[in-house]
């Protein structure tokens, strides 16, 4: 990315548009899942003359992490549900209030990494920040998962399996 200088504008350069087949973490560089307020000329990505907000209340005690919550509908299509974690709090964005809606709450750090992972027909986010234990969002409640998974400060998905690193 870089900033014209005549029109004081930020391009990406080589932009190959919206892809909205595969998972996020399948994307090639240069590939997005969605597009807002933004237009392409010749694979040169720019941003258009004004701007929306995308969520216009902000979140109480402001942005650590934004997550995304995927879960298959019967439709056959794929849910989506907004999360955002402060540095003590994750909260979900709710269509119906147009608000940010406290999940869990007494956390010791707001930085985490997740994955979306689908098992036995669940469909949930397993998310960690190496100080609070590993946690799971099912679509309505966060919980800590099961079992004794260390704390880290990232996580990964690899032939169905799950890593953890940055262990402490």
């Amino acid at each position: 990315m870089y900033q014209d200088e005549q029109t004081k504008k930020h391009i990406i350069n080589r932009f190959k548009g919206v892809n909205e087949s595969v998972d996020e973490s399948l994307l090639e560089p240069g590939e997005t899942q969605n597009m807002q307020n933004c237009v392409t000329y010749d694979g040169v990505l720019e941003v258009t003359k004004g701007f929306q907000k995308f969520k216009p209340e902000p979140v109480p005690g402001g942005i650590a992490s934004l997550m995304v919550y995927h879960s298959h509908n019967v439709f056959g299509g794929t849910d989506r549900i907004l999360l955002a974690a402060s540095d003590s709090n994750i909260y979900r964005w709710d269509d119906d209030s147009s608000n940010w809606v406290s999940i869990k709450s007494g956390l010791t750090n707001g930085r985490f990494d997740f994955i979306n992972y689908y098992k036995d027909e669940d469909d949930i986010v397993i998310m960690t920040n190496g100080r609070d234990p590993v946690l799971k969002f099912d679509g309505e409640n966060v919980t800590n998962l099961a079992g004794d998974p260390p704390k880290g400060t990232s996580i990964s998905l690899h032939y169905n399996r799950i890593w953890i690193g940055g262990v402490t």
